[in-house]
């Protein structure tokens, strides 16, 4: 769950330049996301479809896959600053998503329950 928040949360950044320097959308798609089998410049790949990372040596090269496939770039030293605070987050909520998470199945189970005992005859003379 880490690895792809953190993939989440490094797309961010183009986001960012949207806003900041008023870069259009689809110049940014075009720079951060590329597909399978489409040239790419140096650095590190992760693939959303099958969730492996793929480095590019000096000079580029093409992404393993098909058309299907779409890899998104990712900056390591980005990652390397958000990694603390992802930790931090999964460490913070997850003492507070497994209550819910149980009360939620006790609440199903607990309605299941209710409903093959409701009386089939009510309602009759």
């Amino acid at each position: 769950m880490g690895e792809v928040l953190g993939s989440i949360i490094s797309l961010g950044l183009p986001v960012a330049a949207v806003f900041l320097w008023g870069e259009s959308l689809r110049e940014m798609w075009k720079r951060f996301i590329r597909r399978g089998g489409e040239t790419a410049g140096r650095g590190a790949y992760w693939c959303l479809t099958s969730g492996e990372f793929v480095r590019v040596a000096e000079g580029g090269g093409v992404l393993p896959g098909g058309s299907g496939d779409v890899y998104a770039r990712v900056y390591a030293p980005l990652m390397l600053l958000l990694t603390p605070i992802l930790g931090m987050v999964f460490v913070v909520f997850l003492p507070l998503v497994l209550p819910v998470m149980v009360l939620k199945a006790v609440a199903v189970q607990g309605w299941r329950f209710i409903g093959r005992r409701a009386p089939t005859g009510a309602g009759r003379l």
